[in-house]
């Protein structure tokens, strides 16, 4: 690991303090009502927005541009993804008015951030910092830095599609989960995984996308692990997330 790639890791958890900041303001500003609406309607705890270092950026209404409160160069804030520059010169936040979920290696240097649209465009729900030198989507494991220690001590890794997901079944006590982004576990990702896990849980969503991820995961992934099994649970609901929040519902547990 290069001196550089700390130094720009850095960078990149500077960025994710100035979001999670945005999150943490008693007087919320453009959008962030919505965004405290999503969370407790998919019964995420205030603890749990701490604990997974959530953020907000704001919208291209404000004109504020999170990642340049840092006081990092624009120069470093475009090596990592942060901002980009658009015609006329104005600097941009690519994630402007989403959920920030900053994503980590399994040492825990941040890498980059995925952003969640509120009530926008469902086929863009979810968008990536751009690739750069330090962050690829497909080569991470959303939690894996939080997670690995419980992995190894289950030997085994509980894996969901989504980032709502994981924090939802961490909340019900379940640390050794982690997100893949997708219905598809990338060959990288299970690399990772199997440095820590013999065998596999995957717990994806109930649809064709799901089911066919899985399927996919356990013949083309199969190598790499002991025993790859399918976690299930009713039909009835989309998401693990939906599932763990009817549980904790009525066992009266979700905070509002």
């Amino acid at each position: 690991m290069s001196a550089e790639f700390v130094r720009l890791s850095q960078v990149v958890r500077d960025v994710s303090s100035a979001y999670a900041a945005e999150l943490r303001k008693k007087s919320p500003g453009p959008g962030l009502k919505r965004v405290f609406g999503y969370l407790a309607d998919r019964g995420i705890y205030s603890h749990a927005v701490e604990e997974f270092s959530l953020g907000f950026a704001l919208p291209d209404s404000t004109g504020v541009v999170v990642p340049l409160k840092t006081g990092h160069s624009p120069a470093d804030l475009m090596a990592v993804g942060a901002i980009v520059r658009v015609e006329g010169g104005r600097y941009v936040d690519p994630l402007a008015g989403r959920l920030i979920f900053p994503q980590a290696t399994p040492g825990g240097h941040m890498v980059g951030f995925i952003g969640r649209s509120i009530g926008g465009n469902a086929h863009d729900k979810y968008r990536a910092t751009t690739a750069t030198d330090l962050f690829r989507r497909s080569e991470l494991l959303y939690r894996i830095d939080r997670a690995r220690p419980f992995i190894e001590a289950e030997g085994a890794a509980l894996v969901v599609e989504g980032y709502i997901d994981a924090v939802v079944l961490w909340q019900m006590g379940l640390r050794h989960v982690v997100a893949v982004g997708t219905a598809t576990l990338s060959e990288p990702q299970a690399q990772i995984l199997a440095r820590y896990a013999g065998r596999l849980n995957i717990m994806f969503d109930n649809d064709e996308p799901g089911s066919e991820g899985f399927l996919a995961a356990r013949k083309s992934r199969a190598r790499w692990f002991a025993a790859i099994d399918r976690v299930t649970y009713p039909s009835t609901f989309k998401d693990p997330a939906d599932w763990a929040l009817s549980k904790a519902r009525g066992a009266g547990v979700v905070a509002r």
